[in-house]
């Protein structure tokens, strides 16, 4: 099998507690409410994606992209610290082909078609032992984990307590195909997106969580990703 390495663009954003002490505003996450695709006249909405609340932004203990409003007084969301990377997508998924004459077929040879871009990523870190901080005991020098960025689950099939609904996945509209009337209102359900320890990552599979047994049912659901399919505008 050969190897192919293409350069893609990466950039580092480090969020600690003094983020939001600075001139700058950090504002809380704001996700797609998928909710308003429903069509009854008291729950559609004109716009899936709700104003940035910039009067959250600051101090800390009000933003609720650091602070957990449910404790009080509210504290630090330890889980959301650390480094944040964003990549972007080799231009080669970018772009897309279309051709000028019609094929056999029912498909639209006039319509663009994007190539599927890379569903699984390997991120590993080092860490400076002398260097870090906090100093944690539970940090190791050396960790890496398996990004799934096609992985498609309900809220259902969650059923671990460490994944943050707001920063490991995204909502995600999954109907293609459908017939089901109930449809739209599944929607709020979905979630695109996966993070697992390399360490625990099971290739195909729903990684069980101790105690929970991997079922022959439990293959993972995934969509032909693309750039124009995610759903989210958002989404890393």
């Amino acid at each position: 099998m050969d190897v192919v390495c293409i350069p893609a663009d990466l950039t580092a954003f480090v969020l600690n507690d003094k983020s939001c002490d600075g001139p700058s505003y950090l504002a809380p996450i704001t996700q797609p409410n998928y909710m308003g695709l429903q069509l009854e006249n008291n729950l559609i909405q004109h716009d899936v994606l709700d104003h940035v609340d910039f009067h959250l932004s600051t101090p800390i203990a009000e933003n609720p992209r650091l602070a957990d409003p449910s404790t009080n007084p509210p504290s630090l969301r330890q889980n959301r610290l650390g480094i944040y990377l964003h990549w972007s997508l080799p231009r080669l998924y970018r772009t897309a082909t279309a051709k000028a004459k019609q094929p056999d077929g029912p498909r639209d040879a006039s319509q663009p078609v994007f190539r599927n871009v890379p569903n699984r990523w390997l991120v590993i870190r080092h860490l400076n032992m002398d260097t870090r901080h906090p100093k944690v005991k539970e940090q190791q020098e050396y960790q890496s984990w398996v990004i799934e960025s096609d992985r498609v689950r309900k809220i259902d099939d969650i059923i671990d307590d460490k994944t943050d609904l707001e920063v490991d996945c995204v909502p995600f509209v999954a109907a293609s195909g459908s017939n089901d009337p109930t449809i739209f209102a599944q929607q709020i359900e979905v979630f695109l997106g996966r993070r697992e320890a390399h360490l625990d990552w099971t290739p195909g599979k729903v990684n069980p969580q101790p105690g929970y047994p991997l079922r022959p049912e439990d293959a993972a659901p995934t969509p032909g990703l693309t750039v124009m399919n995610s759903s989210n505008p958002l989404f890393p």
